[in-house]
C-alpha cells in the first residue's frame, strides 16, 4: 500500500470516529436532558411518594394517561412555582386511580393539570361526575377544560 493510500485511509478512519464522537455526544446531550426534566419533575412530587411515582412511571404496561400528566404537569401557560410541590391528594389519586382517566382540566388560577375521569355508555357503575377534583388541590381555584387551552394567565 503506497503512502498516499495509507494517509487517506488513515484520514477517512479519523473522520469516521470524529463523526461517531459528534453523534454519540448529541444523544448523550438528548438523554441528559430528558433525565434532568424527570428528575426536576420527581423532585415536585412528595418526598415520600416518589418512590411510588418512579416505579410507577418504569412500568411498561404503565398508565398512558400518568405519562401525559408527567409530560405536561402545568398548562402551557404556566410556569411552577420555584419549590413547588405538587399537592399530596393528587399525587395518591394518580397512583390510586380508581378509574380511568385523562388530563383534561387544569386550574384556571395557577394552571395545575388535574384528572377527568372516563366513561361510556356500556360502564356498569359509571361515576356521578367526571370531575375529580373541582377546585384546584394545590391553591384552591376553579379547574375547567378551557383553562387547557389559554395561552397566557388569566387577568
Amino acid at each position: 500500500m503506497s503512502t498516499r493510500a495509507l494517509s487517506r485511509r488513515i484520514g477517512d478512519l479519523a473522520r469516521r470516529q470524529a463523526e461517531a464522537g459528534e453523534r454519540h455526544a448529541a444523544v448523550a446531550a438528548a438523554v441528559d436532558a430528558g433525565h434532568a426534566e424527570r428528575v426536576a419533575f420527581l423532585m415536585m412530587v412528595p418526598e415520600d411518594l416518589r418512590m411510588a411515582v418512579g416505579i410507577t412511571l418504569r412500568d411498561p404496561d404503565g398508565d398512558d394517561a400518568l405519562h401525559s400528566w408527567v409530560a405536561r404537569p402545568f398548562a402551557r401557560w404556566a410556569v411552577a412555582p420555584a419549590g413547588f410541590q405538587f399537592p399530596r391528594a393528587l399525587v395518591e389519586w394518580l397512583l390510586g386511580r380508581p378509574h380511568a382517566w385523562f388530563l383534561g382540566h387544569h386550574c384556571e388560577r395557577c394552571g395545575l393539570g388535574v384528572p377527568l375521569l372516563t366513561t361510556d355508555s356500556r360502564d356498569p357503575s359509571p361515576p356521578p361526575s367526571i370531575v375529580v377534583f373541582p377546585t384546584c388541590p394545590a391553591c384552591g381555584g376553579v379547574t375547567s377544560h378551557a383553562a387547557n387551552w389559554w395561552t397566557e394567565p388569566p387577568p
